[in-house]
């Protein structure tokens, strides 16, 4: 029950740690092209449109982090 406690921790980090780096990234691209309420509009389509996508992103990417962590082990 340990072990699944600290995976949830882990995932409910990684999943707020990249909302907040999409919706600073679509932000600074609505920006840079001009449409106004630049966080709203980012906000809106994050939670629109790509939150399933941040979401499962974010446990692909330990899973992919320990694969990669164990042929760094076993290929020198």
């Amino acid at each position: 029950m340990l072990i699944l406690t600290i995976i949830h921790y882990i995932w409910t980090n990684l999943i707020l740690y990249q909302c907040g780096e999409y919706i600073s990234m679509s932000a600074g691209a609505f920006w840079v092209l001009g449409i106004q309420h630049n966080f709203k509009n980012a906000l809106f389509s994050l939670l629109r449109f790509h939150l399933g996508t941040v979401i499962y992103g974010s446990l692909v990417n330990p899973i992919l982090g320990l694969i990669s962590g164990f042929f760094y082990l076993i290929i020198p």
